[in-house]
C-alpha cells in the first residue's frame, strides 16, 4: 500500500478492516477470491473488469456499480445485482445476500456456472469458429 491510502483508511477508522496484500500469484488470488463470501466493484468505469468473472469463477456473487463491463455477466438477481452509485443501495444488496443464506447459495452457484458456462475455453472456442465462420465463409 502507499502511504496515502494507509492514510485514508485510517481517517475513515476502518484499518481493522482493510488488508492491503500487494501482487499476489495466481494460486494465492484463487485463494483470495475463494476466502469471500462476495465481491463488490464500486467504481464510476470499468471495461470488462476480469476480477468480477475472476471471483464469480470462485462461487462469489459480484456486486457492482452500472460501470460499464459487469453488465456484460452480472445478471441482476440471479448471480450478483447491478447498483446505482448509491453506497447504501449497494449495502443494501450485501445485507439482502448475507442474511439470507437460502439466496446467498443459490446466487453462489449461479455466478460460478454462469461463468462455467460463458467462459470456459470451449464456449470461447465455439464461438471463435462461429465467428471466422462468418466472416471467412466458413475457410479457415
Amino acid at each position: 500500500s502507499t502511504p496515502e491510502l494507509t492514510a485514508l483508511v485510517g481517517s475513515h477508522g476502518i484499518s481493522d478492516h482493510i488488508k492491503f496484500l500487494g501482487r499476489l500469484s495466481r494460486d494465492e488470488l484463487k485463494g483470495f477470491y475463494q476466502s469471500l463470501a462476495l465481491f463488490i466493484i464500486p467504481s464510476e468505469q470499468e471495461g470488462l473488469a476480469i476480477v468480477g468473472i475472476e471471483a464469480m469463477a470462485c462461487g462469489n456473487p459480484v456486486i457492482s456499480t452500472k460501470c460499464g463491463g459487469p453488465e456484460a455477466y452480472v445478471k441482476q438477481g440471479i448471480n450478483g445485482y447491478l447498483c446505482g452509485f448509491d453506497a447504501a443501495e449497494i449495502a443494501n444488496r450485501v445485507a439482502e445476500l448475507l442474511e439470507n443464506e437460502d439466496r446467498y447459495l443459490n446466487f453462489s452457484k449461479a455466478a460460478r456456472n454462469s461463468v462455467q458456462k460463458e467462459y470456459a475455453a470451449s464456449t470461447f472456442e465455439g464461438n471463435f469458429s462461429t465467428h471466422w465462420s462468418c466472416r471467412w465463409d466458413g475457410s479457415i
